[in-house]
């Protein structure tokens, strides 16, 4: 896969993304099990449709329950592994032009 100039999209396959419960000590009954579990980038749009990025290492998931409405969700997942990801794609990326 090879980036545009302006950069390689987000939620890849290749990227490791933690899931956080909220902090506010509120998190309902349904998302506190998904607290730490690892999801790759590509994943996340299926398992979580509301997700909303707020940064390219950071979104919050919206996860809707029978607890809370989508938008009232305050969990998020954390991009674990951008210099890993991005070593690796800047080799395959050279090794292509090789």
């Amino acid at each position: 896969m090879l980036r545009a100039a302006e950069g390689w999209p987000v939620l890849q396959h290749d990227e490791t993304w933690l899931y956080h419960i909220s902090q506010d000590g509120k998190a309902c009954p349904t998302c506190t099990p998904f607290d730490s579990n690892s999801y790759r980038g590509d994943y996340l749009l299926y398992e979580f449709p509301f997700l909303e990025v707020l940064s390219p290492f950071k979104a919050l998931v919206h996860n809707e329950t029978s607890f809370h409405a989508a938008l009232r969700c305050q969990c998020s997942v954390e991009w674990v592994n951008p210099s890993e990801v991005l070593v690796q794609r800047l080799m395959a990326e050279f090794e292509a032009v090789l």
